[in-house]
């Protein structure tokens, strides 16, 4: 067989999955309630500390338990930082079924 017909099938199934995975998760976000998606937009803070997963795992001086918490070395400084991030229970307020 060709392998310029199996790449051109390969890039249509792969591209194929991607839209509808894609589709599943802005269907769950666009079906959710405005009080849920503020809550865990006030909890995650900035976009880029919640991608990075920077964020800090307590809140007020006390464990916050809508975060996992976790610890890192940063090697530009050979330091340990905090790494926190959305907790599985957190985010199934949002991707549920």
């Amino acid at each position: 067989m060709d392998w310029e017909i199996i790449s051109k099938l390969v890039v249509l199934y792969v591209g194929g999955f991607f839209t509808i995975m894609f589709g599943a998760i802005g269907l769950k976000f666009l079906f959710t309630t405005s009080h849920n998606y503020r809550q865990i937009h006030e909890i995650s803070g900035s976009f880029s500390s919640a991608l990075k997963g920077t964020n800090s795992a307590f809140n007020n001086g006390s464990r916050d338990n809508r975060k996992k918490a976790g610890l890192a070395i940063d090697l530009r400084t050979n330091t340990w930082i905090e790494q926190g991030t959305l907790s599985d229970d957190s985010l199934d307020s949002i991707f549920r079924s």
